[in-house]
Formats: structure tokens, sequence, C-alpha cells
């Protein structure tokens, strides 16, 4: 139930004049409003329009959209995605850390801690069930603050893929501070996206389309997972060739325990075999590479 699948579905469950339910293979998604002429049972054919979105006590299904004249197809993967961009790609042996020297890490870090440096101040982001709310802490003076937040705010939104409402907790400045906070954050966010003014209590609310969980949101639904795959990133770039013992959080020993392929990625990668020590006192973030 990636964006951008067309598939064949089962109508489960239809509302009268409502919505109606599909299932593929054990996945389900909405589709709303219910299309004239479907029945309980029928096989459908469907477009992923939005991702699943898990929220706190609740879990959104996917949205889909009837497409009984499109050929089923598979949701394009992040390299379709990149290359419809126009962007030059270039194809990586495993092992380059070309991510590190793009700040890939960097990118990592805002979405563990939710806290992104900006010129003369912080960015600080939390998740809550109405909206991603951004708050704005600094030591330079309040329209300098204004205008460099806003401008790093626009590229974090962008950058982790941050979507749906947003609000940005600007410090109390005057209209034409505001107004050069706004034209900041215009010149670094592309359309499609609305925004307010920033109002006299400094609250500026974003709405763009949110079509797929963004990275706050997916390192919250799989907290655990997202640390074993950092940790198995950290031992693949720590420089051992050969055999290793990947040290980290007793969860995430077990995480990584139960998906042996992981583990045998990483093994061909170093040439060697790969052991695991998980340490209940350890912190889920932290993990390092020795020889044994």
């Amino acid at each position: 139930m990636r964006l951008g699948a067309v598939l064949d579905a089962r109508a489960v469950r239809l509302e009268a004049g409502r919505y109606a339910i599909v299932d593929a293979d054990g996945f389900d998604a909405i589709v709303e409003p219910r299309p004239p002429g479907w029945t309980q049972g029928a096989l459908v054919r469907v477009e992923i329009v939005r991702e699943a979105l898990a929220e706190r006590g609740v879990l959104k299904r996917a949205r889909a959209r009837p497409a009984p004249d499109q050929a089923p197809v598979a949701a394009p993967t992040l390299l379709d995605e990149v290359r419809a961009s126009g962007l030059p790609v270039d194809i990586i042996a495993p092992g380059d850390d070309v991510f590190a020297e793009a700040d890939d890490r960097d990118v990592r870090e805002e979405t563990l801690t939710g806290s992104v440096a900006c010129d003369g101040g912080q960015l600080h982001i939390e998740l809550t069930r109405a909206m991603t709310l951004i708050d704005i802490d600094g030591w330079v003076a309040a329209p300098q603050l204004a205008a460099s937040a806003a401008s790093a705010a626009a590229a974090t939104i962008r950058r982790l893929g941050i979507a749906g409402s947003i609000g940005i907790d600007f410090p109390t400045v005057d209209r034409a501070a505001r107004t050069a906070a706004c034209a900041a954050f215009d010149a670094r966010l592309p359309l499609p996206f609305e925004r307010t003014a920033i109002n006299g209590f400094g609250f500026m609310q974003v709405v763009r389309p949110r079509r797929r969980p963004s990275l706050p949101e997916l390192l919250r639904d799989d907290t655990v997972g997202c640390a074993a795959r950092l940790a198995l990133d950290r031992a693949l770039t720590a420089g051992i060739v050969g055999a290793l013992r990947l040290v980290v959080a007793a969860p995430v020993a077990r995480a990584i325990e139960v998906r042996p392929d992981w583990i045998a990625r990483l093994e061909r990668a170093v040439g060697g075999r790969v052991t695991l020590r998980g340490e209940a006192s350890m912190p889920i973030w932290t993990s390092y590479a020795e020889q044994p």
C-alpha cells in the first residue's frame, strides 16, 4: 500500500454513500467517497494516493482512489523518485561512506533528537495528534533569529518530509521582521503549501499535502528497528575488515537477531563473521563495532 501503487484489491466493507474499505494481501485502504456500482466482495483496481499514517493511539488507513483504466504497477522506489526529479544519480558500492560526506548522519541526528541548529538558535520539533510543532529558541536579537529560524524551519520541513498541519512558534517581533521571516520561509520551501502570516503572538501555521509518514513519524513508529539499522550502518563504516563484534542495546540486538539476512549482508560487506552482543544498560541509540 505504498504511494503510487496501482493494484487489484477486494472490496471488503461498503458504507452506503460514504466510503469503501479494500483489502490486498492483508493490507487495507479506504476509498472515499464510495464509488457507485461497487459490491461487497468485488475485485476492484485502485491507486494508493496516501500511505497509512500512525498517530498516537490510532492508525489511519492508507487512502486509495478507483483506477479501473490503469494497468497494475508497483509503487515507485526512492531511486525511481529521485531519477524522475531530473537530479543526477550515482550508484555506489556497499561500504562507501558518501552519505556521511553528504551530512546524512546530521539528518539522522535531527530526526532522533528533534533538535535542529540554525544561525543563532535552535529548532525543537514535537509530534502531536493535531500537528507537528516547531519551537524556536535562540541567543541573538529576535528579528535576526526569526529570519534565520524561518529559513531553517522551511529547509527542515522539506528535508525530513514533514507534511500535514505544521505550527511554528517564532519569537515576538514587529511587523517588518515578521514580513522578512515569511519571505525567508517562502524562499526555502517549494510549493505546494499554504501558510498563514506570522501573527502578533509569533505563530505561523503551514499546511502541506500529507501523502506518507515523515522521518520523525517513521522513527516514532519503529524506534527499535531504526536503531538497529543505524547500528548496522555504523558497523559497515567502522573501517573493520573481516570478523567484527557489534555491541548494541539489548532490544536492538533482539531486533537484529530475528533478521539473519541483515547479518548476512553485513558479513558479505566486511568479509568476515559478525557476532552480536546486547548490553542491557546501553542507550538504544548507542552502538559500536570492535574486533572480536
